[in-house]
């Protein structure tokens, strides 16, 4: 198992407001989580997504380099904005 790695990101502050609010409404309910819990399934549920939609469910093949910061990156992968 690879160990964990931080990874910062810019999100919007209404975003992480929401999610801080979301966090502490559920504390006493069966969906009780964390912000990294929750957001941790939000991108396993998008990988996935994305996996069905341009993969068709396979994994992506690895990278052969670290994507820039700060802005999109424009590859010529095949089905790219598909």
């Amino acid at each position: 198992m690879r160990p964990k790695r931080i990874q910062s990101v810019d999100v919007d502050w209404r975003l992480v407001e929401e999610v801080r609010d979301a966090v502490v409404y559920l504390a006493g309910t069966a969906d009780r989580t964390t912000i990294t819990g929750l957001v941790r399934h939000a991108i396993r549920r998008e990988l996935g997504r994305l996996r069905r939609k341009h993969l068709d469910g396979e994994p992506f093949p690895p990278r052969r380099h670290d994507p820039p910061a700060g802005r999109p990156v424009s590859v010529d992968a095949p089905d790219a904005g598909s």
